[in-house]
């Protein structure tokens, strides 16, 4: 399987929004933000998205950032009972970079671990 626009094209980019978006390696020590100007680029290359794995909706602390509405949903996917999202809990894990249609497992995306910040509007942010 190869990494096609569509598979990128829910995440937040650069110039969409004031929070970070995708990020992607293009070897191990250049990674470089995504953007609509550049995505035919990192398709046609097939470069790797840095995704967080669902596995990080463990941490208790990210946990708790979640909206409560959403809490229990949650907790069904991190004890992989559920596999059919809502749509506002699959918006929000996508806007926060989570690999919600498993592009890690694929080999389409690698695995990327935020920092997480005491920021309330925010369930991650960069150092």
């Amino acid at each position: 399987m190869k990494l096609k626009p569509e598979h990128l094209q829910h995440f937040p980019f650069y110039e969409d929004q004031k929070i970070p978006g995708l990020l992607i390696q293009l070897n191990e020590s250049i990674i470089f933000p995504a953007n609509k100007k550049n995505l035919n680029y990192i398709v046609e290359h097939q470069l790797k998205p840095l995704l967080r794995p669902l596995s990080e909706l463990k941490n208790k602390i990210l946990l708790e950032k979640i909206p409560i509405s959403l809490r229990s949903e949650i907790v069904e996917i991190i004890e992989n009972k559920k596999k059919v999202l809502k749509n506002s809990t699959k918006q929000l894990l996508l806007k926060n970079l989570f690999d919600v249609d498993g592009l890690i497992e694929l080999g389409l995306a690698l695995p990327y671990h935020f920092e997480l910040k005491d920021d309330p509007k925010s369930i991650w942010a960069f150092d």
